[in-house]
């Protein structure tokens, strides 16, 4: 027990699949690309954004005194009291956030392929489950009509067995639209056949990887980070900036060339100074609480899955005793029949009944996979 609350459930081998965006239409893998994309372009954008444009001036004046010239000149600051680094820094944790953002993204749109993939084989089992205990309904309410008529049984048994395999008939019916809702949704995320996919095989992770690599705990110290250097940035705009001054200028009336460079020392002085800064500084303290507010979240969420995965286990184990329970039975009822104490017909409902049971474990995996692939859509892992 103490082993099962160590371990967490995740995913491995995906036999190449879910490791990758292949299940993904080609739609949506495009716009993962070009997001990407984008965000390299933002990122060296932030970067250099420190970095001020060089201004070039023509003038063409006319009137009394004609004259021509042009004029290139910079002011860059060289020195920002810290300025320059943190806004390097900066844009580096936008870029973390954000790459984070497009990864939890992706892991969300391959998780909701695979959740309708692992749904729609389940809704197959269901279906086979179901098939079985209609089956059963009708050997019960052929056995009842012969009782009833035989005079045996009361009309209300009789009754009660044709309700019964109707309900049964009817919850087929919902299973099969079920699993054709299952399969547009798929179709709508997915460019091929649900058939032309296996399913992935999802395994253990460690509890220490599976938090370390949870993408809302990343994402949350990555924002945690470009508060910390947004705050540093807001600091430094109010601190003494050194500029690297340069002009070159020439009057093509006169013919005179003037280059003209030095250093010059900005001071601003603002009323909204330290509002400005102890909002920053707020901000950030504000975000590193909700750093530690996801991170117990997503142990709290780990937890919740973690019990149900036990509950699903102890589900198995009493669907195999029951298993075992219907084999014993089974052989009873055959001994039983072959003397003719028993029917056919009861030999069959007990056969049903034993591979219904079968096909609970197969549901209860399914269930089981279902809980790690939620899991597997929070972390960056893949393998």
């Amino acid at each position: 027990m103490l082993f099962i609350r160590l371990v967490v459930l995740v995913f491995l081998v995906l036999c190449s699949v879910v490791a990758n965006d292949n299940i993904l239409s080609t739609q949506k893998q495009n716009m993962i690309k070009y997001d990407i994309k984008k965000a390299v372009d933002d990122s060296s954008k932030l970067k250099h954004d420190w970095i001020n444009p060089i201004t070039y001036t023509y003038t063409d004046q006319r009137g009394d005194q004609k004259s021509r010239s042009s004029t290139i000149s910079i002011s860059q600051p060289i020195f920002k009291s810290g300025g320059i680094f943190s806004a390097i820094k900066y844009a580096n944790a936008v870029a973390n956030y954000t790459d984070l953002s497009i990864k939890l993204d992706k892991k969300e749109a391959i998780t909701k392929a695979y959740s309708l993939l692992f749904q729609i084989y389940k809704t197959n089992i269901l279906i086979q489950k179901q098939k079985l205990l209609i089956d059963n309904a009708q050997i019960d309410l052929k056995i009842k009509k012969e009782e009833v008529l035989g005079g045996v049984l009361d009309i209300s048994f009789l009754n009660n067995a044709i309700l019964s395999k109707n309900t049964q008939q009817s919850a087929l019916l919902d299973l099969q639209y079920t699993k054709q809702s299952l399969i547009h949704n798929f179709n709508a995320l997915v460019n091929k056949d649900y058939k032309e996919f296996t399913l992935p095989t999802l395994q253990l992770i460690s509890k220490e990887d599976y938090l370390q690599n949870d993408i809302y705990i990343k994402q949350s110290k990555a924002n945690t980070k470009t508060k910390q250097h947004l705050k540093n940035m807001t600091r430094s705009k109010y601190l003494p900036t050194v500029n690297a001054n340069y002009q070159f200028s020439d009057n093509y009336t006169t013919d005179i060339a003037t280059h003209n460079y030095g250093i010059s020392v900005t001071i601003p002085l603002s009323i909204n100074t330290f509002d400005d800064i102890s909002s920053s500084k707020l901000d950030y303290l504000k975000t590193k609480e909700q750093e530690l507010i996801v991170k117990r979240d997503e142990q709290n969420f780990l937890q919740t899955k973690m019990d149900k995965i036990e509950t699903i286990k102890n589900k198995k184990i009493l669907t195999k005793q029951n298993i075992e329970a219907y084999k014993s039975l089974l052989v009873q009822i055959k001994e039983l029949a072959s003397v003719g104490e028993k029917t056919a017909n009861d030999v069959k409902m007990i056969k049903n009944s034993k591979k219904a049971e079968e096909l609970n474990l197969k549901i209860l995996d399914y269930d089981k996979q279902l809980e790690l692939i939620e899991l597997y859509a929070r972390v960056t892992n893949e393998i």
